[in-house]
């Protein structure tokens, strides 16, 4: 089992229903092994901060984990303007 693997069904054990995506090199193995277990949705989205709110919105509205995936580099960095939000929010999920 690839260790991508392994991340995909822990995130189907914990509710996953929805991973935001912009795909790139970094996160490549992750999405395919999510694509392949056929068991949550991938979603494209055109830039990480929309990644990054989506999977907020998600995780408030279901209680479940919201998931937001980017590369490395650029990517990640735009992850952090809805992660800032998250915390000042404090809409943290605790693992169950």
């Amino acid at each position: 089992m690839k260790a991508s693997d392994y991340i995909a069904a822990a995130l189907d054990h914990y509710g996953v229903r929805h991973v935001f995506e912009v795909s790139g090199g970094m996160i490549t193995h992750l999405l395919d092994s999510i694509h392949r277990q056929g068991k949550i949705r991938l979603v494209s989205v055109h830039h990480e901060q929309a990644a990054a709110f989506a999977a907020d919105a998600v995780g408030r509205m279901s209680g479940t984990p919201g998931v937001a995936m980017a590369t490395s580099g650029p990517g990640a960095t735009n992850l952090l303007t809805g992660i800032g939000s998250c915390y000042y929010d404090s809409s943290l999920l605790r693992a169950k």
